[in-house]
């Protein structure tokens, strides 16, 4: 889940006469990258005093502001934390903290301490189209998307060209099934910002839905080319050619998806699926077997797997994979009255044709 699409201003401006008085201090911490960053204000904090006069709370908290949104940028969360904290405790005025705090809980998965800063930052800074962006990230995390459409919507009002606003508003549409909304709100994204790979993912999905493979596997086709880096992206047009019948291409995507991420575990799951279905059961065996180590509660797999033993004549492995779905599933030990009949098993896992997994979204798209 990225904050990426959203800028936001991060870094204050020292007064002139900090300026004057400790020229690489200063220029470090403001204009530096990183660690020169973190060494240029840790300096303006360590003295504490300037020309034998106290540095002043104003100027104090722009030190740890900035140096706490350094620590961010390296992804030190709690370091950054400690930092914008104080800097706000010094001067609670300063937006910029707020909103470099709600950007470190947001990485930290903490979102109700994300809106919470990023309520204050909008409180200091009603009209900053980038915080209601923001916000709505946060609400669109913790599942609340009627809010996060509220913010996205005042992003948009408070800037129209905002397209990073349109693809988080489409996204949340899609998520409560909305989609005509949210391909239109795709639709204007694109527009906007052609080089948008969030947005033809997301609206890739919806076409796959909606049975529109072709157009959905443009979308995908058009995401890779703008980032060929996402194994998600590749596990979902990988899903629509799977579903348009080409199982070929569907292997092929998902081999890349798992190459790109070699734990990706219903990546495994859908390959075998796609192996299964042309008729190449040892292969789609292993590719369950591989989803089933990396991840030994996952039902689907065990159940995949069974029904291809069943195809090369392997019942009593079939029945031990049936038995272990059935009791992920229950919680329990499984007593049945025929221990050595499949179609009992096979019909209390549902076991008639391969659990595929439908949809990754992309939410954490870069």
């Amino acid at each position: 889940m990225s904050l990426a699409t959203f800028s936001v201003l991060s870094v204050l401006s020292l007064d002139a006469q900090l300026a004057e008085t400790r020229a690489d201090d200063v220029s470090d911490c403001l204009d530096g990258l990183g660690d020169t960053i973190i060494h240029g204000c840790s300096q303006i904090i360590k003295s504490g005093r300037l020309l034998g006069k106290p540095i002043g709370k104003t100027n104090l908290a722009v030190a740890y502001n900035n140096r706490g949104n350094a620590y961010r940028q390296k992804g030190d969360y709690d370091r950054a934390i400690t930092d914008l904290s104080q800097a706000i405790k010094l001067d609670p005025k300063i937006a910029s903290a707020h909103t470099n705090r709600a950007n470190a809980y947001y990485y930290k998965r903490d979102f109700a301490r994300a809106i919470a800063d990023f309520d204050e930052a909008i409180k200091l800074k009603p009209l900053d189209a980038a915080l209601y962006g923001n916000r709505g990230n946060a609400h669109h995390a913790t599942g609340d998307y009627n809010q996060a459409i509220a913010d996205y919507s005042d992003a948009i009002r408070l800037n129209s060209n905002f397209a990073s606003a349109y693809t988080g508003r489409g996204n949340s549409h899609r998520k409560k099934g909305q989609y005509d909304s949210a391909i239109a709100d795709f639709d204007q994204a694109i527009a906007l910002n052609p080089n948008d790979a969030k947005a033809h993912n997301y609206r890739g999905l919806i076409y796959r839905m909606k049975g529109q493979y072709e157009r959905a596997i443009a979308d995908y086709n058009e995401a890779i080319r703008l980032n060929s880096k996402e194994s998600i992206v590749y596990f979902n047009r990988g899903s629509a050619h799977h579903d348009n019948g080409n199982h070929d291409s569907a292997i092929a995507d998902y081999s890349e998806a798992i190459r790109l991420n070699p734990s990706y575990v219903i990546a495994y799951n859908n390959r075998g699926g796609a192996r299964h279905d042309k008729g190449d059961y040892n292969r789609a065996i292993a590719d369950y077997s591989e989803a089933i180590r990396l991840n030994s509660k996952f039902v689907d797999a065990y159940i995949n797997r069974a029904i291809a033993y069943e195809k090369i004549g392997q019942r009593d492995k079939a029945i031990t994979d049936y038995r272990k779905a059935i009791e992920l599933r229950s919680g329990k030990k499984v007593e049945m009255n025929n221990p050595g009949y499949v179609p009992d098993f096979r019909a209390r896992t549902a076991g008639s044709k391969i659990h595929y997994v439908l949809i990754e979204s992309g939410d954490d798209l870069a």
